[in-house]
Parts: C-alpha cells; structure tokens; sequence
C-alpha cells in the first residue's frame, strides 16, 4: 500500500506544481510488451543501466520474472521524462521505480489488493465455459472452472439444466480486476450426481479427499541438494525490505545433467536475461511450465516447438546469467503464476497421502456450506464484471 501511496501522492503533487503549463504530466496505464526486458525499459525511459546492475544478484533474477502482458503505470514529466513506475513482478511484489535529484532508484514493494469472496450459481444453457464466462464477464473464471476438473469431468455431456456452483476470490487493484482463485466448486453431472473440487494446499480434491489433477513432476536434477528455497514475498528483517525467491535452486558441479521434469514441449530454448541460457517446457494436460536457467548448454538438437518427455536430457547446470556461482533455478508455473515446484513435485495422489484429513474435511464441510445454500431459489449472483479495456490516466 505504502508504494501505491507514494505513487498517487507524487501524482497528485507534480499536476499541482504544473497547473496551466501546456503540458502536464500523465500517469499512463499501459502492458509490458513480449521480449520486454527490465534493461530495455531502462533504456527506453533514461534510467541508467547502472541502476539494474547495481543491483544484487537476488534481485537481477527477480527482474526477469515480469510477465508479458502485465499492466504497468508509468508517471512522466511535461518533457516527457520518467519520474515514476510501478512494475509488477508476481501477484505480491511489484518494482517501484522512481527518479532522485541526481538519477534514479529502484526498489521492491508488496502489492496490495481488495479480495472479495462470491458465488456464482447457474443452470447451464449451453456449456459450462460459455455460460460461465457470460454470467459472470470472467473468462478467467470459466478458464479456471474447467482446470479444476480437468480430466475427472467430460463437459461435452453437460446438457441444458445442469447445474454448477462456483466459491471464489476475486482480487481487484486501483478498482481492476486481477485474477480470480476458486475455493470450491460443484458440477452436476449426466448421471444426476454432483461432482465437487475442493481446493486444499495448492491443489483440488474430491469430496473422497482424491486428487482431481491426475498430474505429476519429476525433479529436474537428481541427487542435488536445494540450496534456495521458494519464497514469494518476504520482508527481511534486518535489511528492512521485500525480497522474493520465485523458484527452487539446485546446488549441482557444473555440467550436471538436467532432466524435463514431465511431457511437454518445449516453448523457449535461449538466453533469457538474468537467467542466462534457458529452457521453457510448457507441460501437456495441464496449466503448468517449467523454467530452467542458468544453464551451462543445451541437449544436442533441442528447440522450439519440440516435444519432449518427462526425464529426457534438455541441458547441463552451469552459471550463465546473473549467477553466484553453478546451480539450476528451476522454476514453475500455473498459467503466469510461479508457484512452489516443491509443492507440485510431491503431488498427493490419494487420500491415504494427505497427513491432516481431519484439516481438510473440516475445510470441505465450510466450502459445502457455501455451495448448498447457493443452490436455493433465492440465491442472487454477484454483478457482471465490465471490461472497459486500457485507459490512459492524465
């Protein structure tokens, strides 16, 4: 909250100072571009590279997980000169960039949201997907509605009358929305039976306490040991600042092999920033990817568009990059979130896996709750989200 504040603040008194001036300064909403890279934006906007490179190493990694797409606001001056940015990094951490008496600074800050809890209930018309997506203006929900029964459920059997109930969050920023995260879910099926995903740890489960994603993932070097784990948003107590770690590094001698860790093709085979020489796998049957950087070199022939399997050899540890020393930054994600690869590694398959039952019964029987009562009549589903596109703040 502290880095919106700062911002609107220097907004609000930079078009004080410059009231009647042909030109005042604007606040500009606009994406992060595909092959954008942080140095390019320094260089574009007249922030010496020096700023990037005195940087520590932690957070030159950091700087390479901007998604393309991201929406981004850029303040400039009457001259068109950039006197603030604010760039998000992951869902919890955004870069804030702003302009000094003498250059520039650059540093890291939480992203705050408003989180709303709904339900959305219906009778299907025509497919889950498309009356999802009508109902509720979220493709991202029908989009994640689907992913949570991902191969338990054949929505070409739904017919018109069935009935679904979907619990989730939906987080909102500066009065936009910003992704949705479904709790609990429930699907009538052909057979007259309810079909139910609940999420739990990171992942959905059936009302039998099963896992819904039939999906697992290798570790990509064996034997290595882990010497940074994955960490999201942390506040360092002693450095009085945000630091993240969006990924596991394995510790390996340099030449190590490197293993896909499941099926898949391969999207990006390159240098990739701080992260050096770079390996993309986009896994099949499911939502996740796999990042592997800092590589020594890659498997003979590997590139683009190629499909592997889970174990084949793709490249070698190394220390390309903004790299300390020889290891592999193993990285994963489900759509364009990183999420913890340790997590997704050890996939629980059965009930008979999950150590706190108990937990996650008591966590079913709430999101029931939830689900049941928006079965009746006098259930009332949330508004319609609008889409008003890119808007040009001044």
């Amino acid at each position: 909250m502290r880095g919106i504040l700062v911002f609107l603040f220097f907004v609000f008194s930079v078009a004080q100072a410059t009231t009647g001036l042909n030109k005042a300064p604007n606040l500009q909403e606009m994406k992060w571009g595909n092959g954008m890279t942080l140095l390019k934006f320094f260089e574009q906007n007249g922030v010496p590279q020096k700023v990037y490179y005195d940087l520590e190493y932690g957070d030159k990694e950091l700087a390479d997980e901007i998604q393309a797409g991201s929406n981004i606001w850029v303040l400039k001056d009457r001259n068109n000169k950039l006197l603030q940015a604010l760039i998000p990094v992951t869902d919890e951490l955004q870069i804030h960039i702003s302009k000094t008496e003498k250059s520039y600074k650059m540093d890291f800050l939480p992203i705050e949201y408003e989180v709303e809890e709904k339900i959305l209930s219906l009778e299907l018309s025509n497919s889950p997907h498309a009356d999802i997506a009508n109902a509720s203006g979220l493709t991202s929900l029908a989009n994640a509605f689907v992913a949570a029964f991902r191969g338990t459920i054949n929505f070409k059997n739904a017919k018109k009358g069935d009935r679904l109930v979907i619990f989730y969050k939906q987080k909102k920023r500066m009065g936009r929305h910003e992704g949705v995260e479904i709790q609990a879910a429930m699907m009538e099926t052909k057979d007259g039976k309810f079909r139910y995903a609940y999420r739990f740890k990171d992942a959905y489960y059936d009302e039998n306490a099963m896992e819904l994603e039939k999906y697992f993932l290798l570790t990509p070097v064996k034997n290595a040991r882990i010497s940074s784990h994955f960490n999201p948003r942390r506040f360092h107590p002693v450095l009085r600042r945000y630091r993240a770690h969006l990924g596991t590094d394995y510790a390996a001698p340099r030449g190590t092999r490197v293993h896909a860790a499941g099926n898949g093709k391969v999207v990006h085979v390159g240098t990739k920033g701080g992260y050096g020489k770079t390996v993309i796998i986009r896994h099949i049957g499911s939502e996740y990817s796999t990042l592997y950087a800092h590589l020594d070199g890659y498997a003979k022939g590997l590139k683009v568009g190629q499909s592997v399997k889970q174990g084949e050899l793709i490249g070698f540890v190394g220390s390309t990059g903004m790299s300390t020393g020889p290891h592999l930054h193993f990285g994963m994600y489900r759509g364009q979130t990183a999420v913890d690869a340790l997590r997704v590694l050890k996939v629980v398959k059965s009930a008979s896996s999950i150590k706190d039952k108990e937990l996650f019964k008591k966590v079913a029987r709430a999101y029931d709750e939830k689900l049941n009562s928006a079965l009746a009549s006098s259930h009332q589903n949330p508004a319609k989200e609008l889409s008003f596109g890119n808007i040009k703040r001044i």
